[in-house]
């Protein structure tokens, strides 16, 4: 069962950091009952049916949310009448309200200066965060912000958003126009100012990796990227259509680490490709670790082997010094320790296929497989396999089966 498409209204008020949403959330694939989660701050204030045309009242009771959860969130069963059972999809009709619980990762908020709501907000219904749903989101706010999400904007007033294909979430950020990066000021960066002015001189050089990016994988679905830059100091950075977020406090890593703020620059940006796993499953160590050995690639481009050996020595010695350490197709994402396993352990498996396969002929296989992520809807660690296998006409099943099962270690 997933969620294939919403049309949703939202009023959102930045001052009382509340937001109410109506609309339609079309589910398919789902037996005598559907089921959904939303932010457990948000109350649920009506459940209907759409069924030929007219409005069935549905009754949503709260469970347990499942414990594969990894932020907080309050999970409902609807049970379906026969003739709703019958149908191959159908539209639930939703309202809802209230506000939005922040949790660990810092990444969902709405505030008097700013709002920022992603996947993790989960301020829309889903089934869970493999749902990848066409989207139409009306706004009702403030007049004097300006708002950009990932979708196409198709209407003015009110300020309307949709997406065609299969959409990560929907992601909206807005502030006030009176304190927010101007057109005239830059055309990569958008949101918070105050530190725009020490960011601007790495625009050259993060346009030369993104040169480098396209010519090895080509064309991402990016018509017109913005990196948007938020104010905070937690939850890191993450990337969807046309947009890229991150934290506008990494100007204080900037005298001394240049270099790494490019490439966490690039790595979001290499999620242009390598976006289509399932953040619940051990599967997403592939867009992880891809999108930052691609970057790493890139960086290497700009700052010389020398620099890129270091890295990879430093992400060497990051697996060497860390203690219990899960499996790739163990550890689950909640761990702490997910983040090392996916993103540093991972590069390294890539790297390791690098020395074996040289360099020019692992950009063909990172080349063929970014094509197919940018194909399908869905990516599992067989296609990374089979793209492989095919660039090299080797076998490699047995390779990545043991590295993703074993203990990590420094490759």
């Amino acid at each position: 069962m997933n969620v294939t498409h919403l049309d949703l209204t939202a009023e959102i008020c930045p001052d009382t950091s509340h937001i109410h949403v109506e609309g339609d959330v079309v589910f398919s694939g789902f037996g005598s009952r559907i089921t959904f989660i939303l932010n457990p701050s948000l109350e649920l204030i009506k459940i209907e049916a759409d069924s030929n045309g007219k409005q069935i009242p549905l009754e949503a009771t709260e469970v347990r949310p499942s414990s594969d959860l990894f932020v907080p969130a309050a999970q409902y069963e609807v049970e379906l009448s026969d003739d709703l059972v019958d149908e191959q999809e159908i539209k639930v009709h939703v309202e809802y309200e209230g506000r939005i619980y922040r949790y660990l990762f810092d990444t969902s908020r709405i505030r008097s200066d700013f709002v920022e709501l992603a996947i993790y907000a989960i301020w829309y219904p889903m089934v869970d965060f493999s749902d990848r749903p066409s989207y139409i989101l009306r706004l009702h706010a403030p007049s004097d912000w300006i708002w950009i999400t990932n979708g196409n904007q198709v209407d003015e007033r009110p300020p309307t958003w949709k997406a065609e294909g299969h959409a990560t979430d929907i992601t909206l950020h807005g502030r006030p126009k009176s304190n927010a990066i101007d057109s005239q000021q830059s055309d990569l960066f958008w949101g918070e100012p105050r530190n725009l002015e020490q960011l601007k001189p790495l625009e050259k050089k993060f346009k030369n990796l993104q040169s480098a990016l396209v010519s090895w994988l080509g064309s991402p679905d990016n018509e017109s990227l913005r990196i948007i830059l938020v104010p905070r100091d937690f939850g890191g950075g993450y990337a969807r259509k046309n947009l890229i977020v991150i934290q506008d406090d990494v100007v204080e890593e900037l005298e001394n680490n240049e270099q790494a703020i490019i490439e966490y620059w690039g790595h979001e940006f290499a999620h242009s490709w390598f976006m289509k796993t399932t953040v619940g499953d051990y599967h997403n160590w592939i867009d992880e670790a891809f999108a930052t050995y691609a970057s790493l690639l890139a960086t290497e481009k700009i700052y010389g082997k020398t620099e890129f050996d270091h890295r990879i020595e430093k992400y060497r010695k990051r697996i060497a010094e860390a203690e219990d350490l899960s499996s790739i197709k163990s550890i689950k994402r909640q761990d702490p320790n997910a983040q090392l396993v996916y993103y540093v352990y991972g590069t390294l498996i890539l790297h390791a296929i690098r020395e074996l396969i040289g360099r020019e002929k692992f950009i063909e296989f990172m080349q063929r497989f970014a094509q197919k992520c940018l194909e399908e809807d869905n990516i599992i660690t067989d296609d990374l396999i089979e793209a492989l296998e095919t660039t090299t006409g080797s076998k490699w099943a047995p390779f990545i089966d043991e590295k993703l099962s074993m203990k990590p270690k420094p490759l």
